[in-house]
C-alpha cells in the first residue's frame, strides 16, 4: 500500500513557505524596477496596470490554487510547478533582453537601467543559500512521487505540476487568457522605458517584441497587442506629428487666410 502525501494535507507553514517564494520573486522584480512606493506612484498607467496584472496572475494565482486545498497529490503537484515557474519566467525575460536587446539602438542610460534591474533582481533572490525554504519542501514532494508514492499518486502529482509550470509560459493565442499574454507583459514591465519613449505604435511594439518572441505569441497580426494595449491602457505618443504651437508662437506665426 502506496504512502499517501503528507495524509494527504499541507499545514499552514508549507502553504506560507511556497506563498514566500512566489511573492519574494514577484516583490524582488517591482523592487528593482522602482524602490519606493513613491516611484511606483509616478510609473505610467499601463505600467502599474501590467504590475498589478502580474500579481494577480502570478501571485494571485497560487493563493487561489492554495485555497482549494492542497489535500491530493495533484494540487501539491500544482502548487510546487506554479511557484517554481514563477521564478523561472522572471529569469527568462531578464536572460532575453540581456542576450538580445541591440546595444545600438538605446541610450546607454536605458541599457545601464536595464543591467541594474537585473543586477537588483539577482542580489535578493540568489542570495549564498536559500532561505526560503521552498527548494527542501519541493525536492521532498519529488522524492516521494519517485520513491514512496505508488503509481496512481505519482502521476497525478507530476500531472500536477506540468499544468502548474504551463500555466505562466504563455503558450496560448487567445489575447483574452490572461496567463497566455503574461511573459508578453512582464517583458514590457522590465523594458517600460523602452516601450514608453522608443516604440512608437502597435505595429512597431509588435516588431519589437519579435526580438524577444515567437511569432505564436506575439499574435499573428497587431490585433493581439492591440487588445493588450487598450487593456493595459498604453496610448502610444503621436511622435513626428507637428505639435500645438504655444500661444506667443501662434500670435508670430498667423495663418494665411484663405
Amino acid at each position: 500500500m502506496s504512502e499517501k502525501p503528507e495524509e494527504k494535507h499541507l499545514d499552514d507553514h508549507v502553504k506560507d513557505v511556497f506563498t514566500a517564494r512566489v511573492e519574494r520573486n514577484l516583490k524582488a522584480l517591482i523592487q528593482a524596477i522602482s524602490e519606493s512606493d513613491e516611484d511606483r506612484a509616478a510609473l505610467p498607467e499601463w505600467v502599474r496596470n501590467i504590475q498589478a496584472h502580474l500579481n494577480e496572475t502570478i501571485y494571485g494565482g497560487l493563493e487561489l490554487e492554495l485555497e482549494k486545498g492542497l489535500s491530493d497529490p495533484h494540487s501539491i503537484g500544482l502548487a510546487v510547478g506554479h511557484a517554481k515557474r514563477a521564478r523561472e519566467l522572471i529569469e527568462e525575460q531578464l536572460e532575453r533582453i540581456s542576450e538580445h536587446v541591440d546595444t545600438s539602438k538605446y541610450p546607454q542610460e536605458v541599457l545601464t537601467r536595464l543591467k541594474e534591474i537585473s543586477d537588483k533582481f539577482k542580489s535578493v533572490v540568489y542570495p549564498e543559500r536559500d532561505f526560503d525554504g521552498f527548494d527542501v519542501l519541493a525536492s521532498g514532494f519529488l522524492n516521494k512521487a519517485y520513491y514512496s508514492w505508488g503509481y496512481a499518486d505519482a502521476h497525478k502529482f507530476f500531472k500536477g505540476v506540468s499544468e502548474g509550470l504551463y500555466q505562466l509560459t504563455g503558450y496560448g493565442t487567445d489575447w483574452k487568457d490572461q496567463r497566455a499574454n503574461t511573459p508578453v507583459l512582464l517583458h514590457m514591465f522590465i523594458c517600460w522605458h523602452i516601450v514608453e519613449y522608443e516604440i512608437e505604435n502597435v505595429p512597431h511594439l509588435r516588431k519589437w517584441l519579435l526580438n524577444f518572441f515567437k511569432v505564436g505569441q506575439v499574435g499573428q497580426d497587431t490585433k493581439r497587442l492591440e487588445k493588450i494595449c487598450e487593456r493595459i491602457k498604453l496610448r502610444f505618443a503621436k511622435r513626428g506629428r507637428p505639435r500645438t504651437l504655444p500661444r506667443k508662437e501662434q500670435r508670430n506665426n498667423p495663418k494665411k487666410k484663405k
